[in-house]
Formats: C-alpha cells, structure tokens, sequence
C-alpha cells in the first residue's frame, strides 16, 4: 500500500509540474505579448489624438514618428505571435 501511495504522489507531482511548466512557459510569455501590443496600440491611439489637437506641424510631425515606430513594435509582437516558438517554449521547440 506504502509502494502505491509513492507511485500517485509521483504522478501527481509530474501532473503539477506540468501545470507550473505550462504556466511559466506558455501562458505568462504570450500575456506579457498581449500587454505589450495593448501598450503599442494605445500609444498609437493617443498619438492620433494628440495629432488631432495640435496644430503644430513640429508636433504633428513627433506624433507622426511615434505612430510609426509604435506601428513597427506592434508588427514585431505579432510576427513573435506567429511564431509559437518565439513567444512560447514548448519542448517541442527546444533544442535537442
């Protein structure tokens, strides 16, 4: 019985490992992703509002350099997004 005992609480620690390694691994990197292209979009959206009010060409022309390099973080979030192995480590990407 003592042997039987042993054998669950491995498996159920292999089961919580799994679930920890997932976590860590899978779901954590493709949230601090998703954040990070929340962040890009409202500094775009605040961007086109700021270029709305002004009528500053200078400050325009800031806004515009914003936008654009917010644009281009946000196409480098969502080609990391793409890929599963570049935003998330499952075994299968590792190398061998």
């Amino acid at each position: 019985m003592l042997v039987c005992m042993v054998a669950m609480s491995n498996h159920m620690l292999g089961r919580i490992n799994d679930g920890t390694d997932e976590i860590v691994n899978g779901r954590m990197p493709r949230i601090e992703a998703t954040n990070s292209l929340i962040d890009e979009v409202n500094d775009i959206a605040i961007a086109l509002r700021n270029m709305m009010l002004t009528s500053e060409q200078a400050d325009r022309r800031k806004q515009h350099e914003e936008i654009l390099a917010s644009r281009k973080e946000v196409d480098r979030l969502l080609a990391d997004w793409t890929e599963p192995c570049r935003i998330r480590a499952p075994a299968s990407c590792w190398p061998r």
